[in-house]
């Protein structure tokens, strides 16, 4: 199986969150919406826990995994917290 790499995940998460932020906000206007999509980041990180190489030049593979997962958590709650209107 080969391994994720965090750029690529960063990189389609930005593509799929612009496009869905355009959707919701000429269709939708929901800011519970806006959450999920900004959640939508987290979620995947909790899911497929990769990490940048000079992270793992430091740490251990077990290490890096619950550090990842640890701030995509803080940021699925960081993200419920931020509230937008339309």
């Amino acid at each position: 199986m080969k391994k994720i790499s965090f750029g690529k995940i960063l990189s389609t998460w930005f593509i799929v969150a612009v496009a869905l932020f355009i959707l919701n906000s000429f269709t939708l206007k929901s800011s519970i919406a806006h959450s999920v999509i900004l959640s939508l980041l987290g979620i995947t990180l909790l899911i497929y826990p990769a990490y940048p190489i000079s992270l793992e030049n430091r740490y251990d593979r077990k290490q890096c995994r619950l550090f990842i997962r640890i701030i995509a958590l803080m940021q699925i709650i960081f993200s419920f917290l931020i509230h937008t209107t339309f």
